[in-house]
């Protein structure tokens, strides 16, 4: 499990493809609609699986780290 914490998205930094091809999931928790999981699909080609809040609150720890474990598999 890793995190990443992009500053910019364009352009997006050069390693981060190869970065996220390590990985067998990734999971882009998001406050909007999904445009960075699109992002990272269309021009990087990775695949991810989002979780869009449209509540228009901040996520909380607790709601981030439960998406992660269902996404996971984990209890």
């Amino acid at each position: 499990m890793a995190h990443a914490h992009l500053r910019y998205l364009n352009p997006f930094p050069r390693n981060l493809a190869s970065v996220l091809k390590r990985y067998r999931k990734i999971v882009v928790p998001e406050l909007n609609s999904g445009q960075l999981a699109l992002l990272l699909q269309g021009k990087l080609g990775v695949k991810v699986e989002t979780y869009a809040n449209l509540s228009a609150r901040p996520l909380k720890i607790a709601e981030v780290r439960d998406v992660i474990q269902s996404k996971l598999g984990r209890p």
